[in-house]
C-alpha cells in the first residue's frame, strides 16, 4: 500500500487523502473505519503480504483520540411542517406532516395515507438533509398508530379498480388523481387536489390521547367518491358493520352516516376488542358508510352540484364503552357542527420566516470578458440551513433568487456595486431541486 497498509495509515489516508486521491469526508469516522476492515479481511489478508494481525502492542502504539468514531451525524433543521421526500422505500412520493405529537405521511401519487404515527418526525440521518452524499431514505421515526392506516381513494365507483396501464413508479392517471400542492397557513398545512375530477381541500389533524385522526375536507362540485377511510380489523372473529351512535352492537352493513358510524373490530365470546371506526361530521347530505366482504371500512360521498364541508373521523380503540363514547362524541360534535372553509387559510398566513440575515459580497477584479463576483451566503440560521446551492436566477427587479440542495429558495437582495449589504431571506422550503428548476426557472 502506498502511503501505509496498518488500519491508522489507511484511515488517515481515507481521512485526509493522499496523492491523487481526495479526502472521503462524506464518510463518517466509523465508515472509514468499515471500509478499512473491509480491504485488509477481504483483499489484504489472502494475498498481500503487507497485512499484520492486530495486536496489544500495535494498539498501545496508535495515538490517543478525543472521541470513540461511534458518533453518526445528525442535526436538527428546522423544515417547517411538512417535508416532501421518500418514506422508506416503499412510498417513492411522499408528503410527511407533523402535526406535534402525530406525524402523517401521504402518497403523493394516490393521495392516500401512507402511515402515521406518534412521538417522531422522520429519520433522515442518511439523506441529503444531513450527508452531502445522503442516498439513503427518509425513515419513520417513532411509534406507529395501530389501526389508523388505510386511507385510501377509489376511482370510476369502486376501490377495486384495474391497474392495467399504470407506470411501474409513476403517479395514477391525471384523471383519476391530480396532485396540485399544498398551502400553509401558519402550521396547518392543506393539501389540494382532484379525485376524478373533483376538487378536493383536505386538512389533517390528529388526537393522540384518543387516538383518532380527523380528516378535514371542502369537496367540491362533482359526481360520487368512493373511499377506503380506514382499513377494518383482520382478525380470526369479527364484528363488523354500522352502528347507531352510541351504541355498539351492529345490525346492518350499510347506512346514512348522519345517524351510523361504520366499524370493522376483533370479537371474542362476543366481546368487543380493538376496533376500527368511522365517523363524519358536517354537510353530509346522501352520504353512506358501509362495511363490505372484505371489511374495508367504505364512505360514499354522494354526487353534488355544491361545495360540501365535513370532517371524516378515524378512530381506533378496544371495547364496547369507547366505541359508544365514540359516537356520542361524534352526535354532540353534529348537533353544534359550523363549516370551516379551508379556502379561506390557501391565502397565506402569519409570515413563517420572518428573519433576515446579512453578509457581505466581493467584486471582481478581472477587466475582460468574464469577471466574477463573489457573494458570500450565511454562516448560520435560526433553521440550522445547511447551504448546498443548486441554482440561481434574477427577478426583474434585481433580486436574487437561490435554490439548495435541500430544497430551500432564499430571496437575496442589495445586489449592487458595492455588494456590502446582502440581505438574505428564506422564501419558502422542502421543495425537490427538480420541481425548484420547473417553478423558478423556466
Amino acid at each position: 500500500m502506498k502511503f501505509g497498509a496498518d488500519p491508522l495509515r489507511m484511515f488517515m489516508t481515507l481521512t485526509r487523502g493522499n496523492g491523487l486521491m481526495g479526502p472521503m469526508s462524506h464518510l463518517t469516522p466509523r465508515e472509514r473505519y468499515q471500509v478499512v476492515y473491509y480491504i485488509r479481511e477481504q483483499f489484504m489478508k489472502p494475498t498481500s503480504s503487507e497485512y499484520t494481525d492486530i495486536d496489544r502492542n500495535y494498539l498501545a502504539s496508535l495515538p490517543k483520540g478525543t472521541q470513540d468514531g461511534t458518533a453518526d451525524p445528525s442535526v436538527d433543521r428546522d423544515y417547517g411542517p411538512a417535508l416532501g421526500s421518500q418514506l422508506e422505500r416503499r412510498v417513492r412520493s411522499a408528503l410527511t406532516i407533523n402535526l406535534g405529537d402525530v406525524s402523517a405521511c401521504y402518497d403523493l401519487h394516490t393521495m392516500s395515507l401512507a402511515d402515521a404515527w406518534k412521538d417522531g418526525f422522520l429519520d433522515l440521518d442518511d439523506t441529503q438533509h444531513i450527508r452531502s452524499r445522503g442516498e439513503g431514505t427518509a425513515n419513520l421515526r417513532g411509534t406507529r398508530l395501530v389501526g389508523l392506516q388505510g386511507w385510501q381513494w377509489g376511482h370510476d365507483g369502486t376501490l377495486d379498480y384495474s391497474h392495467d396501464g399504470f407506470l411501474p413508479r409513476g403517479p395514477m392517471p391525471s384523471n383519476w388523481v391530480n396532485y396540485r400542492g399544498y398551502y400553509l397557513h401558519e402550521n396547518q398545512v392543506i393539501l389540494s387536489y382532484q379525485i376524478d375530477g373533483r376538487d378536493i381541500l383536505e386538512s389533517l389533524q390528529a388526537d393522540i390521547a384518543t387516538n383518532t385522526i380527523r380528516h378535514r375536507l371542502e369537496l367540491g362540485p362533482g359526481k360520487a367518491l368512493v373511499l377506503e377511510a380506514i382499513e377494518g380489523v383482520k382478525a380470526a372473529e369479527t364484528q363488523s358493520g354500522v352502528v347507531s351512535l352510541g351504541e355498539s352492537q351492529s345490525t346492518l352493513k350499510h347506512g346514512a352516516v348522519y345517524k351510523f358510524l361504520a366499524m370493522s373490530g376483533e370479537s371474542k365470546d362476543e366481546t368487543l376488542g380493538r376496533f376500527s371506526a368511522v365517523a363524519i361530521v358536517g354537510e353530509t347530505q346522501n352520504f353512506e358508510c358501509s362495511v363490505d366482504e372484505q371489511r374495508r371500512i367504505i364512505l360514499t360521498l354522494a354526487a353534488s352540484d355544491e361545495v360540501r364541508h365535513f370532517d371524516v373521523v378515524c378512530n381506533s380503540n378496544v371495547g364496547a364503552a369507547a366505541l359508544m363514547e365514540f359516537g356520542e362524541n361524534i352526535k354532540a360534535e353534529q348537533s353544534q357542527y359550523q363549516p370551516v372553509s379551508l379556502k379561506e387559510l390557501t391565502h397565506g398566513g402569519p409570515e413563517r420566516w420572518a428573519e433576515t440575515l446579512k453578509t457581505i459580497g466581493a467584486r471582481g477584479l478581472q477587466r475582460g470578458a468574464y469577471a466574477l463576483d463573489t457573494i458570500s451566503i450565511p454562516e448560520t440560521t435560526p433553521w440550522q440551513t445547511w447551504f448546498r446551492t443548486s441554482a440561481l436566477d434574477f427577478l426583474s427587479d434585481g433580486r436574487m433568487l437561490v435554490t439548495t440542495y435541500g430544497g430551500d429558495v432564499w430571496m437575496v437582495s442589495g445586489i449592487d456595486d458595492a455588494l456590502m449589504n446582502l440581505t438574505w431571506k428564506r422564501f419558502f422550503t422542502n421543495r425537490s431541486v427538480s420541481k425548484l428548476s420547473t417553478m423558478l426557472f423556466m
